[in-house]
């Protein structure tokens, strides 16, 4: 993941500005700073699901909470992970004749951990329960903030020493 902070302008363009009077009152100069860093990866989101069918929407919903509840209850082993639920779809399946045949039925759980080695087997844990269905790494928003902060003051400071050396090259003061 790449973030990057700047200020933003084509490049550098050095004019004259004058005053009410079109008196000659110094010169402007636009130009831009660009900072930006590589940053590792240091979340882990998990998408698992349980699908279920029966003769009846309540058995449906039986099944499905039932392993979700005893996929929750595995996942207390580990207290860092964070865990929510969603997508909960019961819904009819016909025949030919559009006579409901049975029901089916799913619910999503993502779960999101730290990056580190070792968490990865609570996969184990949940797999009694509910099926794999994808996984994504990124960066957390604590180290977002954190690199997007450093990346800010570092541009300023760019920018203040770019400021000075175009003000020394005009023979400006500022």
């Amino acid at each position: 993941t790449l973030c990057t902070v700047g200020l933003l302008s084509p490049a550098v363009m050095a004019y004259s500005t004058t005053n009410q009077n079109g008196e000659p009152q110094g010169n402007q100069v636009h130009f831009a700073i660009s900072e930006s860093q590589d940053i590792p990866n240091d979340t882990l989101s998990i998408v698992f699901n349980r699908v279920a069918q029966a003769s009846s929407a309540q058995m449906v919903a039986n099944e499905i909470n039932l392993k979700m509840q005893e996929a929750l209850v595995a996942l207390k082993k580990y207290p860092d992970v964070k865990s929510q639920t969603s997508q909960y779809h019961i819904r009819p399946i016909y025949n030919k004749q559009q006579i409901i045949t049975h029901w089916t039925g799913s619910q999503s759980l993502t779960i999101t951990l730290e990056n580190k080695p070792g968490l990865i087997k609570v996969l184990t844990y949940l797999q009694p329960y509910l099926a794999y269905q994808s996984m994504q790494f990124g960066v957390s928003a604590e180290r977002k903030t954190e690199i997007m902060n450093q990346l800010t003051t570092k541009a300023i400071q760019s920018f203040q020493k770019q400021a000075a050396m175009i003000a020394q090259g005009f023979n400006s003061p500022d």
